[in-house]
């Protein structure tokens, strides 16, 4: 009998809606199991809908079992100090709520009912839980409830609301027992954890009324209470650093120090790994020498979020976390005592996510361009790694992905960029070209994995993508190269990039089209009015008037004052100069403009100023509003939005390509 192989195809819409992503995972104390969370589309049409749900698998391999089965979101699972219960996060009754269930199957207990739900929890080794909550009341909104504001950072997307109605207090919870307060904010918490005794949480606070834009302090708060204030459940919290760009965070084995990263100046710095001394308080950084970026700082198209974690090393004085170079991400280790360096534990065309350490084992995520995210189980001393997930080999063995190649592209004297482009299989060359623009600004594209790229090689385009000046991953000076001159290095660099793929036939001069989420959506906006060598562009959620974004983005202030290299007022004409919407008589190029509604990043009103300036000069173009859609949701949000977007757009790039 004949077998035939079954012809691969390349991917639908629909196809791509068939992933399966793996964005969290739990190794067990006895490194014989693991609890892991995959985000997959289910239902249909308007009910379709992302969901999350833990699976349980063998940490030598084999077949993973479904744990959780509820109507609603699973996810944070975390084993018990004996490792025959997970503690979870769901939202089966709406708000999500702690709850825990037995390793071996059984029905799910809810350990909280909390009025406005748990945020994500830690586990110290005595099986107390910590979580923050807002203990403020639920106040109904109605069409007269009016807002006071006093501060100009008071909303952050993607919260709703405003700031001062996410209060948050931390809440320390022993199973059987009620929720002990331990201390409260003016703001709300962005990350905690337990010392190594337990005796100790740090956290890190946010959104407070002294705070600029994404800023934190990192504290901490003894989980007893202190024999001077034995009349109430507050601790006395410890501010251990303050106002800085702190992302992420973890004590050393010992508990005398924390590891945290963070940008040391401002947002156009690499992130750098500090190290505090609890004792002293002296701050030790240990990596900007090193001229490293810190964290998986790759921006990548997924409907599912993955956080990476920092976690204490393996040799003492030193911790385990990732580094971006280029468009990689790896493991890495780098020393918090003694001599400054840093050693990969990872190799590859890929981005990894760090998510935990057992003794000398690291849970990781690993994606690449053509491999969604799966589970990775490495030994930090032999660095054999081993893959524990295959939720997508089916998939990927059904269709046919596009061929990658990267290139090195010489562009200003002494610039070197780096790009890809992603090549469908069932056209010839020359193609037709979309480039398409990573945000930030300071960010990076690289081997992630991108659900709408993927659907667009489908639909027989050829995607480029690099990373201009402005980028992370390739040293502090060419991150921060774009200040007070934003548009101008990277125009440079994205047609030194375009002219590289013509001379190489890979695309058509002819049908070339841009696109770009928020930086992106700027930049977009920028080329097609400085070039007319694109036949289509879509922005997305961008920046196209340097003057109104520094008043009504949430992070406008700061962050506008620091790209364009000063205040309002004092160079107002280098804020209108770095203006998309100056250059709107300019453009040719069919432009649709897609734009959130409830998007406080970049507000509609930028995308409402570009649009009535286009139209008036004479320019083909449509405006978008997507109803419900803060910062990013298209790329995120639910099924029925992206699909939308992505129907929209590509009807776009069919009728002017």
């Amino acid at each position: 009998m004949v077998v035939r192989k079954l012809k691969k195809t390349p991917p639908t819409q629909d196809d791509v809606y068939q992933v399966r992503y793996v964005i969290d995972a739990d190794l067990a104390p006895n490194l014989q199991l693991i609890a892991y969370v995959v985000s997959e589309t289910t239902g249909k049409a308007q009910k379709e809908k992302q969901k999350t749900s833990i699976w349980l698998v063998n940490a030598s391999g084999g077949s993973a079992r479904k744990l959780t089965q509820s109507r609603g979101n699973d996810y944070h699972p975390r084993f018990s100090n004996d490792g025959k219960t997970i503690y979870f996060l769901s939202t089966r009754d709406k708000l999500p709520q702690i709850y825990s269930i037995p390793t071996d199957g059984g029905e799910a207990e809810a350990l909280t009912e909390l009025k406005q739900g748990a945020g994500n929890f830690d586990l110290s080794i005595n099986d107390t839980l910590v979580f923050a909550t807002s203990t403020d009341p639920v106040v109904e909104k109605t069409a007269d409830s009016h807002e006071r504001v006093a501060n100009a950072w008071y909303r952050f997307d993607p919260i709703p609301g405003y700031l001062n109605d996410v209060k948050q207090s931390l809440f320390v919870l022993q199973k059987g027992v009620e929720p002990r307060m331990l201390c409260a904010t003016d703001g709300f918490v962005a990350g905690l954890s337990f010392s190594p005794s337990g005796q100790q949480i740090a956290y890190l606070k946010s959104g407070e009324p002294d705070q600029e834009f994404a800023m934190t302090d990192l504290c901490s708060v003894d989980v007893k209470t202190p024999k001077s204030n034995k009349t109430t459940n507050a601790g006395l919290p410890r501010t251990l650093v303050a106002k800085q760009y702190i992302n992420q965070f973890c004590w050393n084995e010992a508990g005398d120090s924390i590891a945290y990263q963070a940008s040391p100046r401002d947002l156009a710095d690499q992130t750098v790994l500090f190290s505090i001394d609890l004792s002293t308080q002296k701050k030790t950084d240990r990596t900007s020498t090193l001229d490293l970026m810190l964290g998986t700082a790759m921006q990548v198209h997924s409907p599912a979020r993955i956080v990476g974690k920092m976690r204490s090393g393996l040799l003492p004085g030193e911790v385990l976390t990732t580094t971006s170079s280029g468009g990689e991400a790896q493991l890495c280790c780098v020393t918090i005592k003694g001599k400054k360096a840093a050693r990969n534990l990872t190799v590859g065309a890929r981005v990894c996510h760090l998510l935990g350490r057992r003794g000398t084992s690291a849970l990781f995520i690993s994606q690449a361009i053509n491999c969604p995210p799966e589970l990775y189980l490495a030994d930090l001393e032999s660095r054999i790694e081993r893959q524990i997930t295959h939720e997508n080999d089916a998939w990927i063995s059904r269709h046919q992905l596009p061929r990658v190649e990267r290139l090195l592209v010489n562009s200003d004297k002494g610039v070197q960029v780096e790009g890809w482009v992603m090549m469908p299989r069932h056209r010839k060359a020359p193609f037709k070209t979309v480039l398409t623009i990573h945000g930030g600004p300071h960010a990076a594209y690289g081997y992630g994995f991108g659900f709408d790229l993927q659907e667009l090689v489908g639909e027989g385009y050829a995607v480029a993508f690099m990373n201009p000046r402005g980028s992370t991953g390739y040293g502090n000076s060419f991150s921060r190269a774009i200040l007070g001159c934003w548009g101008d290095p990277e125009l440079k660099d994205f047609n030194a990039f375009l002219d590289e793929l013509i001379k190489r036939g890979i695309s058509h001069p002819d049908k070339l089209a841009v696109t770009g989420i928020s930086g992106g959506g700027h930049l977009s906006g920028w080329l097609i009015g400085h070039t007319h060598r694109f036949k289509a562009a879509v922005p997305e959620q961008g920046v196209y008037s340097m003057v109104s974004m520094w008043g009504t983005s949430d992070a406008g202030k700061a962050l506008i004052e620091l790209e364009m290299g000063g205040e309002l007022h004092k160079i107002p004409d280098t804020y209108w100069a770095r203006s998309p919407v100056a250059y709107a008589h300019k453009v040719k190029t069919p432009t649709l403009l897609i734009q959130g509604e409830n998007d406080i990043r970049c507000p509609m009103e930028q995308a409402e100023q570009f649009f009535t300036a286009l139209e008036h000069h004479g320019c083909t173009t449509e405006l978008i509003r997507l109803k419900n859609c803060n910062h990013g949701a298209q790329l995120g949000g639910r099924p029925a939005l992206r699909r939308y977007r992505m129907d929209v757009m590509k009807d776009w790039f069919a009728r002017f390509i």
